[in-house]
């Protein structure tokens, strides 16, 4: 997939050059990054794929700079949903996943 957007123009990967234009950072990384958030365009969306801490100082730093900021514990909830189906044969409960999973995690909500 990386190699296909590269070869569109539609993805940077490694470059840590003019991020003016980039409209997503996605941070896969066990560390924090250091990005300077500064120069993103204010409608870059910043994912941070860690969900414990939940708000860890990557979004922090974006959403301080009025990015949108998605934290990991999305992504774990959208994943699981279409795996419920898979093992299960049926529909995801519908229940507050994130309210309950914050709960368990002892975060804010």
């Amino acid at each position: 997939l990386v190699a296909d957007l590269e070869a569109q123009g539609r993805l940077r990967s490694g470059d840590r050059g003019d991020l003016s234009a980039v409209a997503l950072i996605v941070n896969a990384l066990s560390v924090q990054p250091e990005i300077d958030m500064a120069p993103l365009d204010p409608a870059t969306v910043v994912m941070d794929m860690t969900y414990r801490p939940l708000e860890t100082a990557f979004l922090k730093a974006a959403r301080d700079r009025g990015l949108t900021g998605v934290d990991g514990l999305a992504m774990l909830i959208a994943q699981a949903q279409p795996s419920f189906r898979a093992f299960f044969g049926l529909e995801p409960p519908s229940i507050d996943v994130r309210r309950l999973a914050l709960a368990h995690l002892g975060e804010g909500s």
